[in-house]
């Protein structure tokens, strides 16, 4: 199933910058392999590539798209760094904000989430009022990619990374928030590291855990939109609600069946 979607998409001819709108995938599928969703227990097509995970998903007002994962070196693990080379230095990196002198970031950030145990680490954007305008402010496995381009997610064995134009996002988004949640099981005494790096320089690196033996959900970090930057708070708050009702908390109408 999945070299036949990868083959359709490799192969399509109307696709741009490698994506290909998700009804042509489907379509094809059904015509040259005589395969459904619905043969994998899906009513919708994009459920299963969402549940697939081995695939860069997008939304925008003509459809959702889909294309093939470039290949990436993976990050190392913080916490087991591959030792530096002489010529180079240790980067610098900053523990905790001082709240007296506030963490402001601006251009592109990278926020990445280390785990020992699989995790789904989202992205919200979300207006004054704390909700999202649509679900395309959500990013995470089931849609890696923003439609105006500015935001991006690249998920692997090591680390699941987030990249982040911020000097580009919309006038009425004021907050970005990023989450790590597990879909069947809690998360207490799960450590969880989270580093932002801005051109390979890591800004600030932050250890999360909770001991709330009922958590499913830790929201590790908060960037808040000022007159001279994103502000970045860390967080490391713990709630029990999964991925699901977050979606529902934060003004994102989903399926009963999602």
């Amino acid at each position: 199933l999945i070299q036949a979607i990868s083959d359709i998409i490799t192969s399509d001819p109307k696709k741009e910058n490698g994506w290909t709108n998700l009804s042509y995938v489907a379509s094809q599928l059904k015509q040259q392999h005589g395969k459904t969703g619905e043969m994998y227990g899906y009513k919708k097509f994009s459920d299963l590539i969402t549940a697939i995970r081995l695939f860069d998903i997008k939304k925008d007002p003509s459809g959702t798209y889909v294309k093939l994962k470039q290949p990436k070196t993976a990050k190392s693990d913080p916490q087991n760094p591959p030792p530096p080379k002489k010529e180079q230095t240790a980067p610098q990196t900053q523990t905790t904000p001082d709240p007296n002198q506030p963490l402001l970031l601006n251009g592109k950030i990278d926020f990445y989430v280390y785990a020992n145990k699989p995790l789904d680490s989202v992205l919200w954007r979300l207006t004054g009022n704390k909700r999202v305008r649509n679900d395309s402010d959500i990013i995470f496995y089931g849609q890696t990619h923003s439609a105006d381009g500015t935001l991006s997610l690249d998920i692997n064995d090591v680390y699941s990374g987030f990249s982040c134009q911020l000097d580009h996002q919309a006038p009425d988004v004021a907050r970005i928030i990023i989450t790590a949640s597990h879909e069947s099981d809690t998360i207490a005494h799960t450590p969880i590291k989270f580093n932002i790096e801005q051109a390979g320089k890591v800004l600030f690196t932050g250890n999360c855990a909770t001991d709330n033996t009922h958590a499913r959900t830790i929201l590790l970090g908060d960037l808040a939109k000022t007159l001279a930057g994103w502000q970045f708070n860390p967080k490391n708050q713990a709630t029990t609600a999964n991925l699901y009702q977050l979606c529902q908390h934060f003004g994102v109408e989903v399926d009963q069946d999602w």
